[in-house]
């Protein structure tokens, strides 16, 4: 995870540890599902025809769904998804 992402992350209300000298402890990704606690659904791996793949992240609340899609890893995709429900106040 880049420093970009992770301090997207706290500023979403995620507890980074570390920051210090730029230095932080990078969230696994077992943390930040647990984050998203039961509004996560699913992590999805899209493999395309010319071979590049990426990683969805899909939340779910009250029946509508939220994604993030497009991303490098999944870790990356759960940390946007995560920011993202953060952002409409829908995981405290």
């Amino acid at each position: 995870m880049n420093y970009k992402l992770a301090k997207q992350l706290e500023e979403a209300g995620y507890d980074i540890e570390g920051w210090e000298d730029g230095m932080y402890k990078e969230p696994t990704l077992s943390e930040l599902i647990d984050a998203c606690g039961d509004k996560f659904v699913l992590l999805e791996r899209e493999k395309h025809s010319n071979g590049n793949c990426w990683w969805s992240a899909v939340g779910e609340v009250n029946g509508k769904r939220y994604v993030a899609d497009e991303y490098d890893t999944p870790l990356e995709a759960v940390a946007k998804l995560y920011i993202k429900l953060k952002e409409k106040d829908l995981i405290k």
